[in-house]
């Protein structure tokens, strides 16, 4: 069921091309008969018009980014303007100019705050766990931000100097009022698109691998798939339960959809229907391409959607020297050099800690893969028992059993052989027979043999490539390291020395790292940047255990190169903090 906003809005859309005098004359005159309220008409009539202008408005997708915007700015104000006036912190100030810079300070630091981490994305979902978390620390975050700030600035300025007591309130009322409202406006705007669908085009393999992705997303809005060309109308997209195919394209662009997403190669779609799409992005409806409705609604870009000059398009930070890219090295050198001093301590607390329980060595090196596939050292604690070695050790003992037993099984078959010459020597021919077929039935156990053994150790190596949920391998210590990441702290000298970023995406091993490059298209585009101890893809997917899980995890990281900048790292440090304290760590 619509709303009555929308049912009115339907209904004056297409009548709102203004009336002709001449009937406009008719039906003042008509009205005039009945107890004269001609006069009343045509103000009712500017008054339904401004209504569905306004409900025109609302209904675009930035309109709940404004509303939040304008919410955040008139909730701050009277929230940190009663916590001064009831703490009469208006007699600190030289006049309310100085006021004024105070409140734009804090405001602008709570507004970019609240920016990175997608608090005015109207398709971000506020009313879980992980974004009540983020929205807090990123309040936190602002306040002791702004607090830096003004109390730096107060040094030279006494009559800048707030209220501690105001300054600190007005933060503790402010989180839970912000996150009510945006609570309470997503719940509205969830029942308000679920009655409407995005327009799929296309029917093709690539639309079916969406819908696929689609149902396993948390988007809750239906799907319509189109056939521009209706040779497949009626058919079922991707199996039984999935959506039918349906046709006639052009009276479907015509309603008010969420969007229209081009599930089809661009250079199959006929040039008058993608004259008419593009029409319709700029005056009506937004089109995507499958990349551009991967970044806007999962942040990711899909494998299967870029080509090989993917990196050459416009608009790529690592494309060329931007100043991020140092001010990005030199924030690496300071914050890694301040955290092993700090850490110091707490690391030589956590080798204790290992040597006692599991003892050495403390510190795993393992060979992985850096910036441009350059293969250095990297350094954790470690949290696994060396089970490896047994099994390669067990592993090449059994090789080496076999290798015996077949000598001996020649041996044996040699002497035999030799008795059966000197004995019955008339028979050479037959032992001549005889003998070559024995050596062929050794040949082929020789060969069964080492197939096993090959087999055995493909499986020893898948084993150890990755780690499963509650991994035998892992020590009760070492369980509680990956769950708070403090295993990575070693990783802080990789940092200073140049190797990794503070964040970036993961440095695979090398043998995984081989084994990705030769299935996975497109992987070695993740070596275009510096990996990193965190990064987009280990804060918003679990830990991999398969080719699968590398192929969503590239997804990621193909964003975070496609949007490297300093928002999207900031959003990492709070994503990253968040998974530190709810221990979602392996």
């Amino acid at each position: 069921m619509s709303s009555p906003v929308e049912q009115l809005t339907e209904q004056n859309v297409p009548t709102t091309d203004p009336l002709p005098v001449s009937t406009l004359s008719r039906k003042t005159n008509g009205d005039s008969h009945h107890g004269g309220q001609a006069s009343v008409a045509p103000s009712s009539q500017a008054g339904t018009s401004r209504f569905v202008r306004m409900s025109r408005v609302m209904r675009q997708e930035w309109a709940p980014s404004i509303l939040i915007f304008l919410l955040d700015i008139l909730t701050w104000m009277a929230i940190y303007g009663m916590a001064s006036y009831l703490r009469n912190d208006s007699a600190t100030f030289a006049g309310s100019f100085q006021f004024a810079v105070i409140e734009i300070i804090q405001l602008a630091v709570i507004v970019q705050a609240l920016f990175i981490i997608g608090g005015y994305n109207p398709r971000t979902e506020t009313r879980g766990l992980a974004y009540t978390a983020e929205h807090i620390l990123a309040l936190l975050c602002a306040l002791g931000v702004s607090a830096l700030v003004i109390y730096v600035a107060a040094t030279y300025d006494h009559t800048m100097k707030p209220s501690r007591f105001a300054l600190l309130s007005s933060f503790i009322v402010f989180i839970p009022a912000s996150l009510f409202y945006r609570r309470t406006l997503r719940t509205h705007v969830t029942a308000a698109m679920a009655n409407r669908a995005f327009l799929v085009l296309g029917c093709g393999k690539m639309a079916a691998d969406f819908y696929r992705t689609y149902r396993a997303s948390p988007n809750t809005q239906r799907l319509e798939f189109v056939d521009p060309e209706e040779k497949h109308v009626g058919e079922g997209l991707a199996g039984p339960d999935s959506p039918l195919i349906e046709g006639n394209l052009a009276a479907k662009l015509s309603k008010p959809y969420s969007g229209i997403i081009l599930a089809d190669r661009i250079e199959l779609i006929r040039p008058d229907l993608l004259d008419r799409l593009i029409r319709t992005q700029f005056q009506r409806i937004r089109v995507y391409t499958l990349e551009s409705f991967y970044e806007a609604h999962w942040r990711q870009v899909p494998a299967h959607s870029i080509d090989p000059f993917w990196p050459m398009q416009a608009g790529f930070q690592l494309s060329r020297a931007s100043p991020y890219h140092y001010a990005k090295r030199m924030f690496d050198i300071i914050l890694s050099g301040l955290l092993l001093v700090i850490c110091f301590p707490l690391m030589a607390a956590l080798a204790g800690l290992i040597w006692l329980t599991s003892g050495r060595p403390v510190i795993f090196k393992q060979q992985r893969v850096g910036r441009d596939e350059v293969v250095f050292t990297a350094y954790k604690f470690r949290t696994m028992r060396n089970q490896s070695e047994g099994r390669e050790q067990r592993a090449g003992s059994t090789e080496k059993g076999a290798r015996g037993q077949r000598s001996e099984d020649r041996g044996q078959r040699t002497e035999d052989t030799g008795q059966r010459t000197e004995v019955r020597g008339q028979r050479s021919e037959v032992r001549e027979h005889r003998a070559e077929v024995g050596e062929q039935g050794t040949q082929v156990r020789e060969e069964d043999n080492e197939s096993e053994i090959r087999g055995q150790r493909s499986e020893i190596n898948e084993a150890d490539l990755y780690t499963r949920e509650n991994d035998p391998r892992i020590t009760p210590a070492g369980r509680w390291l990956r769950k708070l990441r403090l295993d990575e702290l070693p990783q802080l000298w990789n940092v200073f020395h140049g190797e990794l970023s503070l964040i970036g995406p993961r440095a695979e091993w090398v043998e995984c790292a081989e084994r990705y490059r030769d299935k996975i298209p497109f992987y070695h585009f993740r070596h275009l940047v510096k990996p990193g101890i965190t990064g987009w893809a280990q804060v918003n997917y679990p830990y991999g255990e398969s080719e699968e899980d590398a192929m969503q995890k590239l997804t990621y990281d193909l964003y975070y190169i496609r949007h490297y900048s300093l928002k999207l790292d900031a959003m990492i440090v709070l994503k990253t903090i968040y998974t530190m304290f709810a221990g979602k760590g392996r």
